[in-house]
């Protein structure tokens, strides 16, 4: 199998696996015995360690120890992965402020956009959608023309899921802090690929809060964590003395020993793992322009009369992108593209990938993203979504680009 939907999930090596096993049975984390201090112990390492990644002072010792919180920057709550922490910062907003003002991205996860629409519809909070470029990126100068006296918290993704585009977190928290807001931003799809730095580089912290999901590099689903300023939550979304009463609940501690093995194999020569990641996307984009047309996104948006022959164009870029992360569509082909089938002839093939909006949904929101970058009914029916692992090789790249021609001369 040629697996090139990492975006969605990733593969667990067998030594996360095996790290899995090693925390099985260690019994209770918050007991006295020897194997629930170890783990205790463990889940300590673990966030020092997160925070020397980001360069911030993370308070790490557990009241079960009889410790006191410390003076730190940071806290660091294992959750169950990023749709439980966004819920959870923006829970403790609502509880926290009288019908506040809350900004989110046009592109931001569906846990983000369902829970902030829930609370609306509750007469909770009102609320405003940053759009996007038509590169698919959230400009600063766009939260600022939406602030408000009320605005209580701003949420913008560092990277987008389908597009890849990577935003520019330090200038979106500089303007958030402005108005007077927290800013929180979703770090799912760049942490491991690059860590999230709270402060620029003037020292300004400009980040009150972000949240990651191990599945997303090498690890088990079901785990994450939620890293918040020292004092911010007030209200968790999960009640019970675990993580310092800000997240009840046993912690699950094989998730959390494989996380932490995942993690420090994914940060390892990280810099020459983007780098390939790179140029495996710019090498599948030249096979496939070998072949045929390739364009991009912007080009095709501006153009009057839209291409007659098979064209490829590429929705994601190279510069402010994911290193592995490619969004194409199929355009100007005799008979309409369905990327369903062409994904359904791939998977035949041995080959996964991604479509964000399948032609045959009557779901009309299926890829929110794609509709906010304002892509038309040809575009959205002939979307694929590759992403690469750090695993993927230069043979994949050939292998996948014939197969992918191959399909287009079907349609």
């Amino acid at each position: 199998m040629i697996y090139l939907d990492n975006n969605a999930t990733t593969v667990m090596p067998a030594e996360v696996k095996k790290e899995m096993l090693k925390w099985c049975n260690v019994g209770n984390p918050s007991a006295d015995y020897e194997s629930a201090v170890v783990a205790r112990r463990l889940m300590e390492e673990f966030r020092l360690y997160i925070g020397k990644l980001c360069g911030i002072n993370v308070c790490c010792k557990d009241v079960r120890d009889g410790e006191t919180v410390g003076d730190s920057q940071y806290r660091i709550i294992f959750t169950s992965g990023a749709s439980e922490s966004n819920a959870t910062v923006i829970h403790n907003t609502i509880s926290n402020f009288q019908k506040p003002h809350i900004i989110y991205s046009a592109v931001e996860h569906k846990s983000i956009i369902d829970a902030v629409s829930h609370y609306v519809s509750l007469g909770l909070c009102v609320a405003s959608a940053v759009p996007v470029t038509v590169s698919g990126h959230v400009s600063a100068e766009s939260v600022a023309r939406l602030m408000r006296p009320n605005t209580r918290l701003v949420c913008v993704m560092h990277a987008n899921n389908e597009t890849g585009a990577v935003n520019d977190i330090h200038a979106i928290g500089r303007v958030a802090h402005a108005g007077g807001a927290q800013f929180h931003t979703d770090a799912v799809q760049t942490f491991g690929k690059y860590f999230v730095r709270t402060a620029d580089e003037r020292g300004a912290i400009n980040v009150d809060s972000f949240c990651v999901s191990f599945h997303k590099m090498g690890g088990p689903a079901g785990v994450g964590i939620l890293c918040i300023r020292k004092g911010m939550l007030k209200t968790p979304l999960i009640f019970g003395s675990q993580n310092d009463w800000l997240r009840g609940g046993t912690e699950n501690m094989p998730g959390i020993g494989a996380s932490f093995k995942a993690m420090t194999l994914a940060s390892a020569d990280r810099t020459a793992k983007n780098l390939k990641q790179r140029d495996l996307k710019l090498a599948l984009c030249k096979k496939l322009g070998a072949r045929y047309p390739v364009i991009p996104y912007h080009t095709y948006f501006a153009m009057v009369e839209k291409p007659k022959v098979p064209t490829i164009v590429l929705i994601s870029g190279v510069k402010n992108y994911l290193p592995g992360t490619l969004l194409l569509s199929i355009v100007g082909t005799r008979a309409k593209v369905c990327n369903a089938k062409i994904k359904k002839r791939l998977a035949e093939a041995g080959i996964i990938v991604s479509v964000g909006s399948a032609c045959n949904t009557a779901n009309t929101k299926a890829s929110h993203v794609l509709y906010a970058m304002g892509a038309d009914e040809n575009i959205r029916a002939g979307t694929l979504r590759i992403s690469m692992g750090d695993s993927n090789t230069m043979a994949e790249m050939t292998t996948f680009a014939a197969a992918l021609c191959k399909c287009i001369e079907a349609i």
